[in-house]
């Protein structure tokens, strides 16, 4: 049984406490992982607090500690620090790629161009390094972001997207196994 939290009220000092405390009630309840949204480790600073006073409480419990939800992609593939050099590691949208992970007319998401070798090797090679920096972590949830497009470029338009992101989840999970096998990837 698994708690997500990805929309806790602004995060505060007190929230932080608040969610510690909550954490003892929801092992009581039988609970047996934390998922926290990827979003928080995109913040130095929130993320030190999330690792300084609420995830003590969760691995103290014995609950496993997740981390995901949608947004992955941006945070281990920064366009960034990326899509400058390489736009190529991002979505074709209509015969163009978009160095992000936002269409820059309409807002709507995107993914990454799951076809690109050297893209989802640095997206695995930055995922692993934060697996490597957090071995507290034992739960990751790489999720697509909602909604999002995906790349129409020649090769990746020839695979369905459900076998994309399998592949990509696939090679992810391999790599972590690498780390540790307690790792999960869901």
């Amino acid at each position: 049984r698994q708690r997500e939290l990805r929309d806790v009220p602004p995060l505060a000092s007190g929230t932080f406490e608040l969610l510690a405390n909550e954490v003892d009630w929801w092992a009581k309840l039988r609970m047996n992982c934390i998922l926290l949204n990827v979003a928080y480790a995109g913040d130095p600073v929130t993320w030190a607090q999330w690792k300084r006073v609420v995830i003590p409480e969760i691995t103290r419990r014995g609950l496993l500690l997740g981390l995901g939800e949608h947004g992955s992609y941006g945070l281990f593939l920064p366009p960034g620090r990326y899509g400058a050099d390489h736009p190529d590691w991002y979505c074709e949208i209509d015969g163009q790629r978009i160095p992000s992970f936002q269409h820059p007319q309409h807002g709507g998401l995107l993914q990454f161009c799951t076809s690109n070798v050297a893209a989802v090797d640095t997206y695995i090679e930055n995922f692993v390094a934060f697996a490597q920096a957090n071995p507290e972590i034992t739960v990751y949830s790489p999720t697509p972001s909602d909604g999002g497009a995906w790349c129409q470029c020649d090769r990746c338009r020839l695979v369905p997207v459900a076998d994309c992101y399998l592949a990509l989840d696939n090679r992810l999970a391999a790599a972590l196994r690498d780390i540790s096998p307690e790792i999960r990837v869901v």
